[in-house]
């Protein structure tokens, strides 16, 4: 239920915002004997003053319980400490964004951020040039305002290679300025060629990112492809309504790879983003590289998306050439859970995807929401093996604690079906204490490792640092012997 929002082309004017959902009553808890608050959002942002995280669009826990949101946990202080992604109401992994939870941690001069993923791994949050893995964010706060953020190692200990962040705020605390500098703090180009120094930033009244322009030095504008600066407008909810971008003189100028100038949303009333137009200069729509300048969605009254429209420059149906369709449709159990997802023709009637052949997916669950049965149909809900899936059905097994114990496949007539990918019916899986996933087992139709298996693999483990990356992986035949395979892994 994970929901994408569209990024802006330039790779500095990204803002920080996730959409979810949430409630307006918070629950309270005590968390080493100091009262916690929680409250669920439609949509966060990351950088409001720059630098803060902070949740918009609350709503009702009726409707947290069955759909995604962000939980948002404060402090005594009503600091926030916690952002975590839930789907209903449980603390999940974002593949989207990337953790299942982001902490804050508060010093007199410091806040220290880390993400984590939902068994409680701290997540890396890159490498240095070094190769060194990034597990906190640190920002040193004098007077109670940023000046800098720099990398720590797992050890909290800062990592030099890294470039420094150096903030120059106004009276309200809000990040004005910022450059970044290496160890020697000489100011460094932070477009990777652009010389581009230096970025100011300006705010709405209520601290939202309104103006993020670029320049050589203070007092020298500059342009990434012939844009200086991106501005921000809000509706009363805080959600982004329009985007628009700048050159030098601060006059509208179009992106120079897609031709847009403007972008312009529209939301309903929970914060979910019904419409979304792409605008040349002269505020004429026009068409993004998969094919549509338009895109229309609905929402059922749980915030979950029911239908996906795409229309073109002409406000004409238009097919998305990512989707190979020119739209999809969902439908949703009373729980929330995603029952059915149809690709639809320009009339909005079922057809079958240009690009994997398959016009609809049925979705079966268990009481916990884990999914048990994926099938495949065609436009006439005919039992089909999509191009890019490997069998009509697949059924899965899970432990009590939601981790995935097992894949099997079947085909049109649902009889187990052999996989030529590893010459196995179903794969079975083993994990750690950390959700790590250590084993993969290959079983034939005797439910014992696979002797046909590519390059005779039966099985294969993997090992894992801190951070849960993958640091070996071993391959093994149906008698335990490893097997010594150049390259990369075959199976995936």
């Amino acid at each position: 239920m994970q929901k994408h929002n569209n990024s802006f082309p330039l790779f500095l004017f990204s803002l920080a915002i996730l959409a979810g959902c949430g409630q307006k009553a918070g629950e309270v808890k005590t968390l080493t004997n100091i009262k916690m608050r929680s409250a669920y959002f439609k949509n966060v942002q990351f950088n409001v003053n720059g630098y803060l995280p902070q949740g918009f669009n609350p709503l009702d826990t009726s409707i947290v319980k069955k759909t995604d949101c962000f939980k948002i946990t404060y402090n005594q202080d009503n600091s926030i400490v916690a952002v975590s992604f839930v789907i209903k109401n449980t603390i999940e992994n974002s593949y989207l964004y990337g953790f299942a939870e982001r902490k804050y941690d508060y010093t007199d001069s410091s806040i220290i951020i880390a993400n984590y993923d939902k068994f409680g791994k701290i997540i890396s949050q890159g490498k240095s040039k070094e190769g060194i893995k990034l597990a906190y964010k640190k920002i040193a706060m004098q007077n109670n305002m940023p000046i800098s953020e720099l990398m720590l190692n797992i050890n909290k200990t800062p990592v030099l290679d890294v470039p420094l962040r150096k903030f120059e705020t106004n009276k309200q605390g809000q990040i004005i300025w910022e450059s970044r500098v290496d160890a020697y703090q000489k100011v460094l180009d932070m477009s990777g060629g652009a010389n581009v120094y230096f970025r100011k930033t300006s705010y709405t009244a209520k601290g939202l990112l309104e103006l993020v322009s670029f320049y050589k030095d203070k007092q020298t504008p500059i342009s990434v492809d012939e844009i200086h600066a991106t501005k921000y407008t809000y509706n009363t909810m805080g959600n982004i309504v329009e985007n628009s971008f700048l050159n030098e003189n601060m006059q509208v100028e179009a992106d120079k790879q897609s031709g847009m100038a403007y972008r312009k949303m529209e939301y309903d009333k929970y914060g979910c983003m019904t419409s979304q137009i792409l605008l040349d200069i002269f505020l004429k729509p026009i068409n993004n590289i998969d094919g549509y300048a338009i895109q229309q969605n609905k929402f059922d009254g749980n915030t979950n998306n029911i239908e996906r429209l795409f229309f073109d420059a002409n406000n004409k149906p238009s097919f998305n050439k990512k989707i190979g369709a020119f739209g999809e449709k969902y439908e949703y159990t009373e729980n929330g859970d995603m029952k059915t997802k149809y690709f639809v023709d320009n009339k909005g009637n079922i057809q079958n995807s240009a690009l994997n052949l398959y016009a609809k997916t049925s979705m079966l669950y268990d009481e916990a929401g884990n999914l048990l049965e994926e099938s495949f149909f065609d436009a006439n809900d005919k039992p089909v093996v999509p191009e890019d899936n490997l069998a009509h059905l697949k059924k899965m097994e899970y432990s009590s604690q939601g981790l995935l114990l097992k894949n099997s496949y079947f085909d049109i007539n649902k009889k187990p079906l052999l996989l030529k990918k590893c010459a196995c019916v179903s794969v079975q899986f083993e994990y750690d204490s950390m959700g790590n996933n250590t084993k993969e087992i290959y079983l034939n139709l005797q439910n014992t490792p696979t002797k046909q298996g590519r390059e005779g693999i039966a099985w294969r483990t993997f090992k894992y640092d801190i951070f849960g990356e993958n640091t070996l992986t071993q391959f093994f035949d149906f008698n335990g012997k490893e097997i010594t395979i150049n390259g990369s892994a075959p199976l995936q």
